[in-house]
């Protein structure tokens, strides 16, 4: 879920501005309209009437209408910070910009630049959020309905963002409806539900839903104009450590469907799943109580064999390889995963701080400090989103569909892609037959498997690629798993520079 984000001082953004290719003059009724929502909203951005903001925002499931993300947002000028708490997980992350860079934190401290495409949809949804859309010039688009109601379309454009579709009421100047990267592979529509007063006289967007979305944003306290402290903007202090005493690669075990690392959590041995899907570090309840972590509190994860109820706890020490994650927060639950690994899952955590590469050639991996450089290795170097602290790529589909394929290694899955996402882009989906896999998530239906013309990774094209269909998935979200994975000799995971390389296997 995007959390809404306001960035760019005044000068910061009249740079940005002034970069873009001259266009011209907007028409009479652009200006008219545009003059009315001026008047609507009672501000400007950069006037100075809203210097700062801090919010409180809630994320609610629309059946059953509870809130389960709390949010405190923090904007002042070109730099903001957002603390969001899943209530289920009782698990907190982060997420913001310095003014050079987007970041996404965990409760562990350990923070990745995001950058690429999901850099250029935060800006877009903060040059929305923020107002400083109606700074731009707006282009006239045809007019459109929205539940039998004709609004004006004004199509806005800034360098590095995404253009943005305003849906506008013509008779009070209030957006309806934003649509980012229109008729784009990242196109994103939110529908706005309601404005509150921030700062006397002034309005802004309180109340929105994504479309397809299940759940309801809305901020429920406003405070304009308080104090801020530059430090307040920082990214969470790390408190997890990692220290390298191997830089060499140790094995692991490769099964039909896993990819399964031997480690010690508190001293005590243990068999894991290397899940590149998971945003955390799972034990189960067995294993921790064996481990004794020490627990912090309960809630509800989502993941390897579906919900679980699960506690929060913290570890001393994980050995992995030689290599010493510590002081570090997990989560505890259910009964073993897989008889291969029955003690819990590696995600994040073990990824964020360290350069990871998986040699599937040699059943090994290898974990160095953050002082190597990756750039050398000769592969396929593709940007991840890390913004939910599990790695998404782009995927180009047939030479027509980008997906956005979660990279998942704990799923035992080749790719899962939506079955409305191959009719809706006219895929050439040559079926098999009706299947069911069981993987992360507790068993996913399929469809239908089969391949397709073609997969692009980045510049390397796959020819008949197998994948398979199924309504778990939703919009433009796939997934790829181990069964794509260990298709390669090695694939390296440089989070920290939010970049995965995949070293082709050898012909």
């Amino acid at each position: 879920m995007m959390i809404r984000r306001m960035l760019f001082s005044l000068p910061a953004f009249a740079l940005l501005v002034a970069m873009l290719p001259s266009i011209p003059a907007r028409a009479d009724d652009a200006a008219s309209l545009l003059a009315k929502h001026k008047a609507f909203v009672g501000f400007t951005f950069g006037d100075g009437k809203i210097a700062s903001l801090s919010l409180t925002q809630t994320v609610t499931n629309d059946k059953s209408r509870k809130v389960v993300t709390s949010v405190h947002e923090l904007d002042a000028g070109s730099v903001y910070r957002a603390d969001s708490v899943d209530l289920a997980r009782k698990e907190t992350s982060y997420d913001g910009f310095t003014g050079n860079i987007f970041w996404y934190s965990n409760q562990n401290g350990f923070t990745v630049p995001i950058i690429g495409d999901p850099a250029k949809l935060g800006l877009a949804e903060t040059l929305f959020f923020s107002d400083a859309v109606a700074t731009l010039p707006w282009a006239d688009q045809p007019s459109a309905q929205i539940d039998g109601k004709t609004y004006d379309v004004e199509r806005v454009t800034q360098a590095s963002a995404f253009p943005i579709d305003l849906y506008v009421d013509p008779a009070t100047g209030a957006y309806q409806r934003a649509v980012i990267d229109p008729g784009g592979d990242q196109e994103e529509t939110f529908d706005v539900l309601g404005y509150a007063v921030a700062a006397p006289g002034t309005k802004i967007v309180s109340k929105w839903k994504y479309k397809d979305s299940a759940f309801t944003h809305e901020l429920t306290a406003i405070i304009a104009n308080a104090p801020v402290t530059a430090a307040e903007f920082h990214p969470p202090a790390q408190t997890a450590s990692w220290s390298f005493s191997n830089a060499g690669a140790f094995p692991i075990k490769i099964t039909p469907s896993r990819f399964i690392i031997s480690a010690k959590v508190n001293g005590v041995p243990g068999k894991f799943i290397f899940d590149t899907g998971s945003s955390g570090i799972l034990l189960s309840d067995d294993f921790a109580r064996h481990a004794h972590v020490i627990d912090l509190g309960s809630g509800e994860d989502s993941g390897v064999a579906g919900n679980l109820k699960t506690t929060t706890a913290r570890v001393s020490t994980i050995d992995i390889g030689g290599n010493v994650l510590s002081n570090v927060i997990v989560s505890h639950g259910g009964t073993g995963i897989d008889l291969d690994a029955p003690d819990g899952l590696l995600g994040f955590d073990v990824l964020a701080g360290a350069l990871v590469t998986l040699d599937i050639a040699n059943s090994t991996m290898q974990l160095q400090d953050l002082s190597t450089d990756s750039s050398g290795i000769a592969g396929v170097r593709v940007a991840a989103d890390l913004s939910q602290g599990t790695p998404v790529l782009p995927m180009l589909l047939d030479g027509v569909a980008t997906i956005n394929a979660l990279v998942d290694s704990g799923d035992p899955a080749t790719m899962l892609v939506p079955t409305s996402f191959i009719y809706d882009h006219h895929l050439r989906f040559l079926r098999n037959a009706a299947q069911e896999i069981t993987g992360v998530g507790g068993g996913y239906e399929i469809d239908a498997c089969g391949s397709l013309d073609s997969i692009n990774l980045g510049p390397v094209a796959y020819v008949h690629a197998p994948i398979c269909e199924s309504d778990s998935f939703s919009g433009s979200d796939g997934l790829i798993g181990f069964d794509f994975i260990k298709g390669f000799d090695r694939v390296v995971f440089d989070y920290p520079h939010s970049m995965l390389v995949f070293v082709p296997a050898k012909q």
